[in-house]
């Protein structure tokens, strides 16, 4: 009977549930990612504080400063982040203050893909000179049409690029002034929002663009398409950036370069640099991975080389690459024959400068003059040369300060002239009258001349 009102229950577990930590601040997903038109670290920041209900300027100096030990960060917050503000194109860069600002914020929203928000990736291959512009630029169809669609407005990293100028995505200029009040915005300040002027907080979407391209920037379709090939191939570098497993190292720069010179060039540099328009010791350097290239330069590059700047940066896929048109461009420079260097006949250049030291010509020539008779560059003479060369600059050195100094006697003899006719004529002799009636009333520049004019006074009693 007792075993019949026994019943079995569902056991409990009765340990703690594991409880996910925490984030300190909301953890939105940055807009754009895994596509080239991804937020800004900057934006992101401006996007965050819109969250919260506060300012980035608030934000920044009750959550962010706190966590960030360093010198100039906490200087910068004892002035209210006006430095860092004014710098503000560093935090969307490659250096300390990125990777600070970064760790900061991933560490406050618990979120691991902040970096790609950033050009960090790309420090080992690019220099940070030029390669951001210090104010915002935004396309104001974009903000619109989010704005209208009910997306989330915000600014993306391809806009903080200095040679960005164009929407990709609807061929259109960026703007970088506000239609409101005429003003430029940092890429973050104490009131950044996304879409609205930090100066007078104005909207800043529009259906259309009111700036365009104008004919005096040359060519619009070859700007056009200069600015969409950049835009896009930049676009494509930040989305790689994502779908790398590890950032290139700075020798894929060298074995690039030498890969396409051997293949454009049959391996003469000086041959490569001319068709490319880069100075040649400039891409020496960039061999030697002694000095990293701007962006600009990269970009110039490939764009001749007709491939895309992932292309550049991975070697073993330029092998099998063939580059038609620029190989063309050298072959038709190769076929260029080379101007012989003209002769220099030393016995002939110095019983010419003998001449000329021995002559009476008046005035005695120049260096520059010598050299431009003798059909010779002035550093060529120099250097067979030296002792003769200056000899002959001194001598027109010294008959120019002898014409000097005796246009200086005639002057103070002027002006005792004059000084003596308005005394005669009961007029006194002041400096002003005196000037009224000199040839040159910027003698006075010369001290002998004032000396020659108070003694001329005195010696009248004046």
């Amino acid at each position: 009977m007792l075993a019949s009102v026994l019943e079995t229950y569902e056991s409990w577990n009765l340990k703690k549930p594991l409880i996910p930590q925490r984030s300190r601040l909301y953890q939105p997903q940055p807009v754009g990612l895994g596509t080239p038109y991804i937020e800004s670290l900057t934006g992101y920041i401006a996007r965050i504080a819109e969250l919260h209900g506060v300012l980035p300027g608030v934000l920044m100096t009750r959550e962010i400063a706190p966590l960030v030990n360093k010198i100039y960060f906490q200087n910068g917050a004892n002035r209210g982040f006006r430095e860092i503000f004014n710098r503000s194109q560093a935090l969307n860069g490659m250096g300390e203050m990125a990777a600070d600002l970064v760790q900061v914020l991933q560490k406050l929203t618990l979120r691991d893909d902040l970096r790609f928000l950033t050009m960090l990736f790309w420090s080992n291959i690019l220099t940070p000179r030029n390669l951001f512009r210090t104010n915002k630029a935004w396309c104001p169809i974009c903000y619109q049409e989010r704005h209208q669609n009910g997306q989330v407005v915000y600014e993306q990293l391809l806009w903080t690029i200095n040679l960005i100028t164009i929407c990709p995505q609807h061929q259109k200029p960026l703007v970088d002034l506000c239609p409101h009040c005429n003003h430029k915005s940092p890429l973050l300040n104490w009131r950044s929002r996304p879409g609205y002027c930090s100066k007078c907080g104005e909207w800043l979407g529009a259906n259309q663009c009111l700036k365009t391209f104008t004919d005096g920037e040359g060519s619009i379709k070859l700007q056009l398409e200069w600015q969409y090939w950049t835009a896009n191939v930049v676009g494509e570098l930040i989305l790689a950036a994502q779908c790398f497993e590890s950032a290139p190292s700075k020798e894929n720069i060298t074995k690039s370069l030498n890969i396409v010179i051997d293949k454009v060039a049959e391996n003469n540099a000086a041959a490569f640099s001319r068709l490319i328009g880069v100075p040649k010791n400039s891409l020496w350097m960039w061999q030697s991975t002694k000095t990293l290239p701007e962006l600009n330069t990269l970009l110039k590059i490939c764009y001749e080389l007709e491939i895309s700047l992932v292309e550049f940066l991975t070697p073993k896929n330029l092998i099998t690459k063939y580059f038609t048109k620029i190989s063309q461009n050298h072959l038709q420079l190769s076929r260029t024959p080379r101007v012989s260097p003209k002769s220099f006949d030393q016995y002939q250049v110095k019983d010419a400068l003998l001449a000329i030291l021995a002559g009476n010509e008046e005035p005695p020539p120049t260096m520059e003059e010598v050299a431009k008779r003798l059909g010779h560059h002035n550093r060529t003479i120099s250097r067979h040369f030296p002792d003769l060369c200056t000899a002959i600059s001194a001598k027109c050195r010294n008959y120019n300060k002898a014409c000097r100094l005796k246009s200086i006697e005639k002057l103070c003899s002027e002006v005792r002239e004059i000084v003596l006719s308005l005394n005669a004529q009961g007029v006194y002799p002041t400096e002003g009258r005196v000037c009224e009636l000199m040839p040159n009333p910027g003698c006075f520049r010369y001290k002998q001349v004032r000396a020659a004019f108070n003694d001329a006074r005195r010696e009248f009693g004046l």
